[in-house]
């Protein structure tokens, strides 16, 4: 039996492992994508006033897919709630899964009928505290070319797609916004970015009700003959307005974000997205759509970050309330770092890789804070899960009862903690349904 306790707040950051599909190479990017990032002090400064008047407080709250921190109850559910509990999950018990069904989308025009369902390659899934949902974006190379948002209702437990995919026959050059990264027509909202693989660089900014698209790589694919490195402005798409728009300035397949591909995660008390990994430390703050490279390797700063080596690329990050620390899960290399995130001067901040002991699952897996047991889990493998204690550095491994999900889909995993749930998607392979896990109530 699993048992649960309190934990101080800390930030710590840990990298995933996975290789990239067949004409994925990060180090290929590089040369399409171009190094230069837009850089301003600016959202240093518009974010360091809330840092500082939020972190008077130590509450967990969930704010951003399952990491929770200072501002809010954990029932909320964020700026939407408060959200009622689903009964489906009421009786589920410790270490048990819940089969949900297949992953469901709307099929691209043009392209095979079923494989839709590949949008989850090389790609994530977020929970949005504002609506009660999990969102997924993703496809592009080797994969499927939807650039629909797929959206699973916690309340309904469906999935849909909040607008229909771009047919293939609307993917030319005609059609491209090549500034933007977008297609300008079709069915649905336009302009729109152009279906990329995702990593773990999407993200529900956690004051303003907005879906974002941080990666913008490896675009091309089956029917889209324009080309797999259109690249593209990092983008926004307000729910509540149901329109994408893009930041003027920060680019999403820059050398950090197309090569390096760090992890991400919203920081709740700033408001800002921090960006972790092999390349150094960014931010970027979704009220000012500013992109700031705090710490960058490849220009020979490693500030006081300390040796960044084995990270490598296509990481996970989480933010652990209970020590306020970002926490790295390396890509394929079983190693975690721990990031003291500097609200007030990001390019002091402080990062330290872990001695963890405990099985881990290695390979290129998502991963979540669970506010219920306090620790991060998710590394779904072989019908395994995986949880990470900051606390003490120690992994413990959950052979799943109630089904057998098989491997989890690269990062589409989030915490529900209105459920008490982790929610993810299995890997095509593994038949990709959804399923419903909870370590332990």
């Amino acid at each position: 039996m699993w048992s649960s306790r309190p934990i101080p707040l800390v930030f710590v950051l840990v990298a995933c492992a996975g290789e990239p599909g067949d004409g994925d190479d990060p180090t290929g990017a590089a040369d399409a994508s171009g190094a230069s990032t837009a850089t301003s002090t600016a959202a240093d400064a518009s974010a360091s006033a809330s840092a500082t008047a939020a972190a008077s407080t130590s509450a967990d709250v969930t704010t951003d897919g399952g990491s929770s921190g200072p501002g809010t109850d954990d029932s909320s559910g964020g700026t939407g709630g408060p959200f009622e509990p689903n009964p489906l999950f009421a009786d589920l018990a410790d270490e048990t899964v819940i089969d949900l069904g297949p992953f469901a989308c709307e099929p691209v025009p043009g392209e095979e009928p079923t494989l839709c369902i590949r949008t989850t390659d090389y790609s994530g899934m977020v929970y949005d505290p504002h609506r009660h949902q999990m969102l997924a974006f993703g496809g592009g190379h080797s994969t499927t070319m939807t650039d629909a948002i797929h959206a699973f209702d916690l309340a309904t437990a469906t999935w849909s797609d909040l607008y229909p995919p771009t047919a293939c026959d609307a993917m030319t050059a005609a059609n491209l916004d090549a500034d933007a990264g977008a297609w300008t027509m079709g069915r649905g909202p336009y302009p729109r970015p152009v279906s990329t693989h995702t990593y773990d660089m999407l993200a529900v900014s956690p004051m303003i009700d907005e879906f974002l698209v941080i990666s913008r790589n490896f675009s091309g694919g089956y029917c889209n003959a324009v080309g797999n490195d259109i690249g593209g402005k990092i983008a926004h798409f307000d729910r509540a307005g149901g329109s994408w728009s893009f930041s003027p300035m920060a680019q999403g397949a820059s050398y950090d974000l197309g090569v390096n591909l760090p992890g991400s995660e919203p920081d709740p008390v700033s408001g800002r997205i921090v960006l972790f990994g092999g390349g150094g430390l960014a931010s970027y703050d979704p009220a000012t759509r500013v992109y700031t490279q705090h710490v960058d390797t490849y220009a020979g700063d490693d500030g006081n970050l300390g040796s960044l080596d084995g990270i490598g690329y296509a990481n996970h990050l989480v933010y652990f309330p209970p020590d306020d620390r970002f926490y790295l899960f390396a890509h394929g290399s079983q190693s975690v770092w721990a990031l003291a995130y500097d609200r007030d001067a990001p390019a002091q901040s402080v990062a330290e890789r872990l001695d963890t002991s405990g099985p881990s699952p290695g390979d290129e897996l998502g991963f979540d804070y669970d506010a219920r047991n306090h620790v991060i889990g998710g590394g779904v493998r072989d019908g395994v899960f995986y949880a990470f204690d900051p606390f003490d550095a120690t992994w413990s491994s959950h052979v799943i009862q109630g089904g057998n999900p098989g491997t989890l889909a690269f990062h589409a995993l989030a915490y529900d903690a209105v459920d008490n749930v982790y929610v993810f998607i299995a890997s095509p392979d593994s038949g990709a349904h959804t399923w419903a896990f909870r370590l332990a109530n």
